[in-house]
């Protein structure tokens, strides 16, 4: 389930650059109105930046096994950006290590 910010989707400029984990996030960003909607990946250049999307889950392995409960609490990911000069910074979004 993906449940939409309506404030922001009112108030961030339609062109400013959105990055997404999937096709589905992409197009309800796009149904916003916001151009430039990018699905991150392996290695995605963006401004002297490389960002990585990382697999993560809100549970554990035991609880999405259970096809209901997978589908409840959907994708989640984190991202690591990279830059030449700069240290490498993970960001671990809504997931448990």
């Amino acid at each position: 389930m993906i449940i939409k910010d309506e404030y922001s989707a009112k108030f961030i400029p339609k062109q400013t650059p959105i990055f997404v984990q999937n096709a589905a996030d992409k197009k309800m960003i796009v149904d916003q109105g916001f151009t430039d909607v990018r699905v991150l990946g392996i290695n995605t250049p963006f401004k002297g930046i490389t960002i990585t999307k990382t697999r993560g889950q809100h549970g554990s392995d035991e609880m999405y096994s259970i096809p209901i409960i997978a589908e409840k609490f959907g994708d989640v990911m984190g991202f690591v950006f990279k830059a030449e000069g700069y240290k490498t910074v993970f960001f671990a979004g809504d997931t448990i290590c």
